[in-house]
């Protein structure tokens, strides 16, 4: 296996914020680095995302092939049935998640057993990189990457987030109580994590074997991935814990992306802490919620929203 890897799962409908994100890739990845991207297999649903139509007209309708074209010395490109056919969901589930949404989710969990690269980047098709970056900016040493471990602050000093905030720590405690982490802190990430190979096969032998536990049993407890992960490494310290802030800067919001520009801040100002940022492709189904908020600032965000 190699040592370390990026790792990207899409599909169709990302098809735009993918080629943003593979060509900065390309553009800063100096160590040429290696970089998985699987698509989501769609003869695997039973109802199929209908493919993305570029021109809107019925035509040019992206496929696999599409995303092939992106194939390098350093980029391939698979699906996600070829390491995580056994564990695909086919239908929504209880919990109104997509089974897209929750597949998603899956394959970044089971991707170390395609047996590719000891180390995996996880990110997102909405990330975009703004400056050079080598394997130095993720490992602390040789042999030991650096983890995202944070604790929402900038989440939970916000009014506007209150809700949000709320309800993503009650899921994130659940997950921390399930796995036997006793931390208060409850440190996990958004995004952008580097999942190790040891301890996703310790996390399936050692932890979900013997509890008889699939990974959309995980998901219905608590659909975060990342935390998954991030309690069960803090739980057995199989590796050594080198905790840092985030690689990329998250925008959660559509509001909040505008507000941050009309604060004077830029990708110059970005650059000075993060390799890249995040546009949540979600943001039409994570705007700001309105309780807790004034008139004006309710006004505001409908005029920035509206008319940005």
């Amino acid at each position: 296996m190699r040592d370390f890897c990026f790792f990207c799962i899409t599909y169709n409908k990302d098809y735009k914020a993918f080629t943003l994100m593979i060509e900065s890739f390309k553009r800063h990845n100096i160590d040429k680095i290696p970089f998985v991207v699987a698509i989501q297999d769609e003869s695997i649903y039973d109802e199929k995302n209908i493919s993305y139509d570029r021109n809107g007209g019925g035509q040019n309708l992206i496929s696999f092939c599409d995303f092939k074209k992106f194939e390098d010395d350093c980029i391939k490109i698979i699906k996600d049935s070829d390491f995580a056919y056994p564990y695909l969901i086919k239908s929504k589930r209880k919990n109104g998640l997509s089974s897209g949404y929750l597949n998603q989710e899956i394959s970044k969990l089971t991707f170390f057993e395609y047996e590719y690269a000891e180390h995996y980047l996880c990110i997102d098709s909405d990330t975009i990189f703004i400056k050079d970056f080598s394997r130095d900016d993720f490992f602390y040493d040789e042999t030991t990457p650096y983890i995202i471990l944070v604790q929402d602050k900038d989440l939970h000093s916000k009014n506007y987030y209150i809700n949000f905030a709320k309800e993503r720590k009650y899921f994130i405690k659940k997950i921390f109580d399930f796995v036997g982490c006793e931390d208060s802190r409850l440190r996990t990430s958004h995004n952008g994590q580097i999942f190790s190979h040891k301890i996703l096969c310790s996390f399936r032998d050692d932890f979900m074997k013997k509890r008889n536990l699939s990974y959309i049993d995980l998901l219905e407890i608590s659909p975060f991935e990342f935390t998954w992960y991030n309690a069960y490494f803090q739980k057995v310290s199989l590796i050594k814990e080198v905790a840092i802030e985030p690689f990329f800067k998250m925008y959660h919001t559509k509001a909040e992306y505008i507000l941050d520009r009309l604060s004077g801040n830029n990708i110059s100002n970005l650059k000075n802490e993060y390799l890249g940022y995040i546009l949540n492709s979600n943001w039409s189904k994570n705007e700001f919620r309105f309780k807790n908020r004034g008139i004006f600032s309710r006004i505001l965000y409908l005029f920035l929203t509206k008319f940005t």
